[in-house]
């Protein structure tokens, strides 16, 4: 199986593009998911998004990707949620913080 995310990681990082943008339905990575402490992360840099645990099926691929591609290029990985659309009518969002 081929993941989406890391396969635009890698795209993104052979071309050598300038920001990596990882699209999903979710506003924002949150930091304590699932707990009365959950908050949404505004910015975070790769060491301290990298010593976070995210689920295999859910955020962890998309943290990955982001990952690989700020490593890979030194470039930034980040969401915008204003900025597009998945499905007509329906808004969709960058996943990622911004990074660096």
């Amino acid at each position: 199986m081929v993941d989406k995310d890391l396969t635009a990681a890698e795209l993104a990082i052979t071309l050598k593009a300038d920001r990596l943008l990882v699209l999903t339905d979710v506003p924002a990575i949150i930091r304590g998911y699932g707990t009365p402490d959950a908050r949404p992360i505004q910015a975070i840099d790769t060491v301290a998004l990298s010593a976070m645990t995210f689920a295999a099926g859910s955020m962890g691929p998309k943290v990955e990707a982001c990952l690989r591609f700020v490593r890979a290029s030194g470039q930034s990985a980040d969401r915008r949620a204003d900025r597009c659309r998945r499905h007509p009518g329906r808004p969709g969002r960058h996943h990622h913080p911004t990074m660096r």
